[in-house]
């Protein structure tokens, strides 16, 4: 057990998986920090096959606030967890070896945790694309607003808001009882709105600290007709129905407006898998297992929640199953 005299102030956990040519800019944009507390990275070591484990033992020795944890599997969740576990931070923070941060980013974000009291901090990203094309979805007022859960959890939901874990910061102890799942894929989107709905007060930072770089071979450039990442994704957005159905801060609006959305994207995954599966693969094991979850968890929903034209698509998928995949197919 750690004791208050082996605590710093930030821990900053980098799982690194093949990651040789991103890693060093990473660890520099953290080096260029403005934070003035003391602070670590912990590159976790993931099964990398190019020479990211060289990288990482390069950037211990240059920078005396960065150390090596070897994880002994594979896996982005897999790493975050072993890596929060090794951490000596009061305050955790979570960053991809592939981007980058601006200097001001944890002082900003601990700045306005500790001036408003809450529990947790989030700010905005940029999004790189492999062009060099930068994207903004966000406002960037430059505002810093306090907000209750169930707005965030509201905006979460229905993409409004980030559920990237990557533009937060945490309490150590927030991570006692949690832990990213692990063996798949969309951890994040599978998470952060839970998360942030067991918060007691968040605070928003609107600025766009974040360089979340697009490039080949990344989960979110290799989603089109990858039928195990579909599935993923799908998996996270079913779960939504659920527990939007039992959190009961939400009004009633909120609640059909975000059952419509989240109904929405599962039934865009479905056809995306269907898709990629082909003609003559409708009693497929995993094209069911996805049909089965929308009947369990969105057939029961009327059509005064869901509109008449979503309502009918989930009676197709129940009547005319057959007729309803070779459509897509």
């Amino acid at each position: 057990m750690k004791t208050d005299s082996d605590m710093i102030d930030l821990s900053i956990i980098i799982p690194v998986h093949n990651v040789a040519a991103y890693l060093p800019r990473c660890v520099e944009s953290i080096a260029a920090q403005t934070f003035s507390g003391s602070k670590e990275v912990v590159l976790v070591e993931n099964g990398s096959t190019d020479n990211s484990f060289e990288v990482c033992k390069s950037l211990a020795r240059e920078y005396d606030f960065v150390r090596v944890a070897v994880c002994p599997q594979t896996g982005l969740s897999v790493a975050r967890n072993y890596g929060i576990l090794q951490a000596k931070g009061m305050l955790v923070g979570l960053i991809d070896a592939d981007d980058f941060i601006d200097p001001e980013m944890f002082e900003q974000l601990i700045d306005a945790k500790n001036s408003t009291g809450s529990d947790t901090a989030y700010c905005n990203f940029v999004l790189e694309y492999i062009d060099g094309k930068l994207e903004s979805p966000f406002p960037n007022t430059g505002n810093i607003e306090k907000r209750v859960p169930e707005d965030v959890v509201y905006d979460t939901i229905m993409e409004k808001s980030t559920s990237s874990s990557c533009v937060r910061i945490y309490d150590r102890s927030f991570f006692d009882t949690r832990k990213f799942p692990e063996g798949v894929k969309y951890e994040d989107h599978a998470t952060l709105y839970r998360w942030m709905s067991e918060m007691g007060s968040i605070v928003h930072v609107d600025k766009p600290f974040y360089h979340y770089c697009l490039r080949e071979g990344s989960i979110t450039q290799t989603m089109k007709g990858n039928k195990a990442n579909i599935r993923d994704y799908f998996n996270a957005d079913i779960d939504r129905i659920p527990f939007v159905n039992e959190y009961l801060p939400l009004t009633a609006v909120r609640r059909k407006q975000l059952l419509k959305h989240i109904v929405r994207q599962v039934l865009m995954h479905l056809k995306d898998y269907i898709r990629a599966l082909g003609k003559g693969c409708a009693d497929d094991t995993g094209i069911r297992a996805m049909r089965d979850a929308i009947l369990l968890h969105a057939g029961g929903l009327g059509i005064g929640t869901l509109g008449f034209e979503l309502w009918l698509k989930i009676k197709r998928i129940r009547w005319n199953w057959h007729g309803y995949y070779n459509r897509y197919a």
